[in-house]
Formats: structure tokens, sequence, C-alpha cells
């Protein structure tokens, strides 16, 4: 959620994309940010609660990194060098989760998907 959830620039998004719901003023900002606190709270609580620890520390992680991506004040998608390693890390844990469910076989279309994304 807070690496594709809330987009704090809800102003250029008036003009650009007046149908979200922010710009909108279905959503307000307040009730957006309730929003994105319950559900990576509920999602943490998730994975504590169904997988083990190693699991839950890189589900925590990620969420970490998504969130000084996009939240001010540090937002370090202004940064490219920064933007590249925190995507980098991310689409990296994710894609260990998926080998450890799938068969070796897979190995190549991760790789594949770090190299050209």
């Amino acid at each position: 959620m807070c690496y594709f959830g809330l987009n704090l620039n809800y102003l250029f998004f008036r003009v650009n994309k007046p149908y979200l719901p922010i710009a909108a003023g279905d959503l307000s900002v307040q009730s957006a940010w309730l929003l994105v606190i319950f559900f990576a709270i509920a999602g943490l609580l998730v994975v504590g609660f169904n997988f083990g620890p190693f699991i839950t520390s890189l589900y925590s992680l990620g969420l970490f990194l998504g969130t000084i991506y996009s939240v001010p004040p540090l937002r370090m998608k202004r940064f490219p060098v920064a933007a590249f390693l925190i995507i980098a890390t991310v689409k990296a844990v994710l894609c260990f989760l998926i080998n450890i469910q799938l068969s070796p076989y897979v190995i190549f279309f991760v790789v594949w998907e770090l190299l050209i994304t």
C-alpha cells in the first residue's frame, strides 16, 4: 500500500487524473492516511501470524523501503540512485519469496525480470 497506494501529490492529480478518489474529493487525505496505516498494520499482522520470523522480516523490510520511497520527508523516489536501489531490493526480495514456492526452473524468468525491468 505504501509502495503503490497513496500518492501524496494529489494537487497534481486534480488536473491530470481528476477521477482518482483523493483528487475527485471522494476520499479525504486524512482518510487515505488512515487506510494506508490500517492496511500496513493488517499486512504485518497477517504475515507475522502465518509465516515465520524470516518471511516477516523480509515483509517488514519491503514495507520500510516502500515507505521511505514515497512518504515525505524522505521521499527517496526523487533521487535516481536511491530509487533504483530500493526498487531493485524490493524486487529481489519478492523474487526470492516466489522462488521459495516455485520450482527451480522459474529462476531463469526471475533473473530475466530483474535484468529487463
